[in-house]
């Protein structure tokens, strides 16, 4: 199995799940935003790029990735979710 994986020319490591210690509540006050996401034209300009939650879980999954809740990008964990990629604050 590959240490990381590329998507969308960005290369993420996979770091670990979320602890059953990790309620919703504490995971959604934890999690920042991002210049990665998928909204609509307005907000599209300020991105980094386009985000695509079915397309990057199939990329993790053909690395072997498919159940890891939590990556590192640029050092930074972080959460794909939906509409976009979340940074992580794990100490927040």
């Amino acid at each position: 199995m590959a240490k990381s994986f590329q998507w969308n020319k960005f290369t993420f490591i996979p770091y670990r799940n979320f602890s059953e210690k990790e309620t919703f509540h504490t995971i959604s006050q934890r999690l920042r935003k991002t210049e990665i996401h998928n909204y609509d034209k307005t907000i599209r300009s300020k991105k980094i790029a386009h985000w695509d939650y079915q397309k990057f879980y199939e990329c993790a999954s053909k690395a072997g990735f498919e159940n890891v809740d939590i990556f590192i990008l640029n050092g930074q964990q972080v959460v794909p979710c939906v509409n976009e990629l979340f940074e992580y604050m794990p100490n927040a």
